[in-house]
């Protein structure tokens, strides 16, 4: 799946997961609930077609180092 369908926020969040942080500390770096969050990560899940965070870090790590 291409990351492409992304929105930009979705693109961030996704860009922080890959760092390692969790959905609170996104949510304070993003200046956003936790809430909020986890349902951009609900969404980013179902465009790019996996089911959990490690499918779409990996997904990302794939395509970050493909496109570099």
């Amino acid at each position: 799946m291409s990351l492409d369908n992304l929105t930009r926020k979705q693109h961030e969040i996704l860009k922080l997961s890959a760092t390692g942080l969790n959905s609170p500390q996104m949510a304070k770096q993003l200046g956003c609930s936790h809430k909020t969050v986890r349902n951009q990560l609900s969404m980013i899940y179902a465009k790019l077609g996996v089911s959990n965070r490690v499918q779409a870090v990996v997904l990302y790590s794939m395509n970050t180092y493909r496109d570099s």
